[in-house]
């Protein structure tokens, strides 16, 4: 395990390096441009619904921020600072911890799967599994130098960063008990197990009861569609759309499938089977029923199914591996998976430039307006995102034109309709910032006579 450990450092660095070069088409798309203009906006780093170990990858940027670097600067250390986050989660439990298989748990989550991905930077979901691994690193009996107190400690420090990280959560951690709770050899002790499964839910109940989200609560409504598309759960764009990406991006899950379900066959391991196919085809199926249109894009599609990597990851890496005992092979495995994540990021880098590029040229034909249009006038497949465009637009304009731009695509313009007559503030989403309030290192507004006008027609954005 080592060589592949070592294979996947590699790996790393490697992403970082993308995470470099292509710093603006992961900054100025959706929530990545959201949360930096919360952070600069709000001289804080942004945290929502109560996430907050989105603070980790966030605070070296807000520390650059607060040295009055450039925004460019800020954002190329945003970039970073995430494929950053998960090396040191990977190096935690691969040299702190001394657990080389569960750092490649890690790296299956973060690259088995990773396309879109790599482009929608900022999911508080990945960034807790990282942190659960290595978490199971430090409860890792079999390394060397395992201690019962650093179990105590690892665990105090991480689970209310786990418990907060995001409601899915539970998915993987209760798969990975089960997993190991079934296993004739665990690395894990049963006892501590149990105890970590009990603290969680624990942890969980008390954490719903006294900061209760509405967003996360929300979450729940697509289950109601396991009722109204009965029996229609295979003809949804969902299931059409993931298909076709086994072919060509996800094309790992169907091979480990297959490597994992020939192993348990031919071991006879009938449980852990059951456990492994029912873990698949349940979490498939809750992702895609409860997100069912093409209303969701494939980046939210690709994070959501990320947990797919861990119901892989550990079957291969402590079953599969340890009874072929072939050295090659998990260094072959994870070499492979590192090259193919790379090749696909780079051949989907396309997308995100080209809808940077159409957002250039419409920033450089409406630079001196204030408008909100609607998302008819414009090419939404390329535009990927609506809501967040004003972030965007704002984010681009600070960083390569003279002065910040002031426009939002929306589907209904008429929501904002009470604020077009403001003059002196700038128009998100959700709410007006006056330009007083903002700091003039990363907002240059300069206009205080032109109000937001709402374009409707094609016409009227000519």
């Amino acid at each position: 395990m080592r060589k592949a450990f070592y294979i996947g450092i590699a790996g790393y660095l490697a992403v970082i390096v993308l995470a470099v070069i292509f710093y603006k088409e992961r900054i100025i798309f959706s929530d990545g441009a959201f949360y930096l203009f919360t952070m600069v906006s709000t001289d804080a780093p942004a945290v929502f619904h109560n996430r907050f170990i989105g603070l980790l990858p966030q605070l070296p940027a807000f520390l650059t921020m607060k040295s009055g670097q450039s925004l460019e600067t800020v954002s190329l250390i945003y970039s970073a600072a995430f494929a950053i986050y998960f090396l040191l989660a990977y190096l935690a439990a691969g040299l702190l911890f001394k657990s080389p298989r569960f750092a490649l748990v890690t790296l299956f989550l973060n690259m088995l799967l990773m396309t879109d991905t790599f482009y929608w930077i900022f999911s508080e979901f990945t960034l807790g599994i990282a942190l659960l691994m290595v978490l199971f690193a430090a409860l890792d009996r079999d390394r060397p130098g395992y201690r019962p107190w650093q179990v105590w400690v690892t665990g105090l420090l991480l689970l209310p960063f786990i418990v907060y990280a995001h409601p899915l959560l539970f998915v993987p951690l209760c798969y990975t008990l089960a997993f190991f709770l079934l296993s004739r050899h665990s690395p894990t002790e049963r006892k501590n197990l149990l105890i970590l499964g009990a603290v969680y839910v624990l942890a969980y109940v008390v954490k719903s009861v006294v900061t209760t989200d509405p967003y996360d609560k929300g979450g729940g409504h697509g289950l109601r569609n396991f009722v109204t598309l009965f029996p229609d759960y295979f003809s949804t764009y969902a299931m059409r759309n993931m298909m076709g990406n086994l072919v060509t991006k996800y094309y790992w899950i169907p091979v480990f499938g297959l490597a994992v379900v020939g192993h348990y066959l031919y071991s006879r391991q009938w449980i852990k089977l059951c456990l492994f196919l029912s873990s698949m085809a349940g979490y498939i199926m809750l992702i895609n029923i409860t997100y069912p249109t093409d209303q969701t894009g494939d980046f939210y599609y690709e994070n959501m199914y990320l947990p797919v990597s861990v119901f892989l990851a550990l079957p291969f890496l402590f079953d599969l591996v340890p009874a072929i005992r072939k050295a090659w092979l998990a260094p072959a495995a994870v070499a492979v998976i590192v090259l193919s994540c790379l090749l696909r990021v780079w051949i989907h880098a396309p997308a995100y430039q080209e809808r940077l590029d159409w957002q250039r040229r419409f920033t450089a034909a409406h630079l001196d307006e204030k408008i909100v249009v609607h998302t008819s006038l414009v090419p939404r497949g390329t535009l990927m995102t609506e809501w967040s465009t004003p972030y965007e637009f704002w984010a681009l304009s600070t960083m390569e034109f003279p002065h910040t731009a002031s426009i939002l695509i929306l589907d209904n313009p008429d929501e904002v309709g009470w604020a077009t007559g403001n003059r002196s503030a700038f128009l998100g989403r959700w709410g007006m910032f006056p330009y007083s309030s903002l700091s003039e290192t990363y907002f240059r507004f300069s206009d205080t006579t032109t109000s937001y006008r709402i374009i409707r027609d094609s016409l009227s954005l000519q």
